[in-house]
């Protein structure tokens, strides 16, 4: 079940847009740690960004820019997979259908996350 309110499309607008905000002033931030050499503050910067994003395409994109770059310079070789696949794609409209299914409540949420039989990683 989504935690967000249900809104009219006027109160969407300003939501998206303060998501929007929200997440340009966590890019400027990943941006300022990763000019600094702080490449995992700047990669929780600009994964808090993406995570507050992710059902809108343009901003999805964007924050698979922001880690697709930092993920180079982190060698985290899955996550730049996964960065290369998702921008790869876009042309395909990749980002505007995880949106769609995000708002479907298809994709999301730890009910529906992938079980991989590991326990969760400890965060560094």
């Amino acid at each position: 079940m989504s935690t967000r309110p249900l809104v009219t499309s006027s109160t969407s607008l300003t939501h998206i847009d303060d998501v929007a905000r929200q997440a340009e002033a966590a890019w400027q931030s990943g941006l300022q740690c990763e000019r600094t050499g702080q490449l995992e503050a700047a990669h929780q910067h600009f994964r808090h960004a993406h995570d507050i994003v992710v059902d809108c395409p343009r901003l999805h994109q964007q924050a698979h820019r922001h880690l697709l770059r930092v993920n180079l310079q982190r060698r985290a070789w899955r996550e730049v997979l996964t960065d290369v696949v998702l921008l790869g794609l876009a042309p395909l409209a990749i980002f505007e259908l995880v949106a769609y299914l995000m708002k479907k409540q298809v994709l999301g949420g730890a009910l529906c996350a992938r079980d991989t039989g590991a326990p969760p990683r400890e965060p560094r």
